[in-house]
């Protein structure tokens, strides 16, 4: 692969009108997503028969592919920024809602009731005492987001709203890598950067701490024909007609028959979900078991977290396809690259939390250092580790989509057909079927974590 030094100087004021556009896509996504989270999460930790219902809405929006609910969104928000802003505040939700409610679940009982005591009302309370209580996990949350969420906005691109993503595109249109090296370098320097500032914020805000300080649009189309959906045969359905033609497609059977059929699809899109899971596990687990184990590396295992969730997905499977030519490495590549670091980081996590009095006891008794972690350490990290696993899951489930960016299979095959037809039902159809998938996978994972601790002592749960 050869890179072109000469290209970067020469379209400076392009890659920073990009780097602009991509701020102006995904900070309001961010801000969006926190001032909904926020009642949302209040609601949720208050009103506990609605937190499972809450948490478990925004997961299932989660595991949508990115690109297909950007075009879902296209008949009612039209081809706007607003469009991507709507899209990637639906995905922050996720971080967002169940950060706060720990947060908030997080607070003392002392603190409330003293505050209670004083006389304070319930609204108060939770501005000067729940809230500040919370903020160092709520940042946290805030810093997952805003990383996804620039991390995400290349995929807007097309839409026409994708920022540095429109650098993918060109060097993928072109097969030419130097744009797209300079889009995915962007792109982590610019999550890496907003990471570090929420860092600084956090600090300011910490109590203890100094208190906190109180390009032009690219031009757009018009809205009178929004493609690909609203200006083909679906413009003015009503939505009811709409599911019943999603219906009639999903229980065709000649839908689910042949090469191309939905069985074949997603027999695809498993092979690359399950092989790709299974070699991040390779390779994240004794990563973050000796991690763990050891105690040293932490900062890798956090840093590593963080660029993880920073690298753009679409832009490393264009880089590594144009580096490797027609082959379906780069999925598996790109899919490895996102789990490893949600694994690693669960696994280190779980191991760091086993009580040190307990490790303290197994010494006494005699085991020694391998013995503790396969004996004491990882039955009682493996909760965590499970969780962890679960998440890469969920995300290699809803990003395998990809696979079709690059003319391969799976069921990213019925988004991407979709689009070049302008096929909302076949749009929607894919993005359903990636969604229960990833749904299915989750649950199945639940279930065998249960069974993993069935008629386990609850101090190993």
């Amino acid at each position: 692969m050869t890179i072109e030094w000469g290209w970067f100087p020469d379209h400076a004021d392009e890659m920073t009108r990009l780097t602009a556009d991509h701020l102006a896509t995904a900070v309001p996504a961010v801000l969006l997503g926190l001032l909904i989270a926020l009642p949302l999460a209040v609601l949720a930790h208050r009103v506990r028969p609605l937190r499972a219902f809450v948490l478990g809405a925004s997961n299932i929006l989660y595991t949508i592919p990115s690109l297909a609910f950007f075009v879902l969104l296209l008949p009612v928000t039209g081809l706007t920024r607003t469009t991507a802003i709507v899209g990637l505040t639906a995905y922050t939700l996720v971080v967002l809602v169940r950060n706060t409610v720990e947060g908030l679940d997080a607070v003392p009982v002392k603190a409330r009731e003293a505050s209670k005591a004083m006389g304070t009302k319930p609204l108060r309370t939770l501005l000067t005492v729940e809230l500040p209580l919370a903020l160092p996990v709520i940042m946290a949350g805030v810093r997952v987001a805003t990383v996804m969420s620039i991390s995400l906005v290349s995929v807007a691109s097309y839409i026409g709203y994708g920022g540095l993503g429109q650098l993918f595109t060109d060097g993928f249109q072109r097969n030419f890598p130097t744009p797209v090296v300079a889009g995915v370098v962007l792109t982590l320097l610019l999550a890496l950067v907003a990471d570090a500032l929420l860092v600084t914020v956090q600090w300011l805000c910490t109590p203890g701490g100094a208190a906190p300080p109180g390009r032009a649009p690219r031009r757009r189309r018009s809205r009178s024909c929004r493609p690909p959906s609203s200006c083909g045969s679906e413009r003015d359905a009503p939505m009811l007609e709409l599911l019943k033609n999603l219906a009639s497609w999903l229980t065709s059977p000649a839908q689910w028959s042949g090469p191309e059929g939905i069985a074949t699809r997603i027999l695809e899109h498993l092979e690359y979900s399950v092989l790709a899971t299974l070699a991040a596990a390779v390779i994240a687990l004794p990563i973050g078991l000796l991690i763990g184990h050891t105690g040293r590396g932490a900062f890798l295992a956090v840093n590593l977290s963080s660029f993880g969730r920073a690298l753009p997905t679409v832009g490393l499977v264009t880089l590594v396809f144009l580096a490797g030519g027609l082959s379906v490495w780069p999925v598996y590549v790109s899919l490895v690259a996102l789990a490893v670091p949600v694994i690693i980081t669960n696994t280190y996590a779980g191991m760091a939390a086993v009580d040190p009095e307990v490790k303290d006891a197994a010494k006494g008794v005699g085991l020694r250092g391998r013995q503790i972690l396969w004996q004491v350490e990882l039955p009682l990290a493996l909760p965590l580790i499970m969780t962890g696993v679960r998440l890469a899951t969920v995300q290699v489930v809803a990003t395998a989509t990809i696979a079709a960016y690059v003319s391969f299979g799976g069921l990213g095959r019925y988004v991407f057909d979709g689009l070049a037809q302008r096929d909302l039902v076949q749009v929607l159809g894919g993005a359903a079927l990636v969604a229960v998938l990833a749904v299915v996978a989750d649950l199945a994972l639940g279930g065998l974590t249960r069974l993993l601790f069935r008629g386990r002592p609850a101090a190993a749960r």
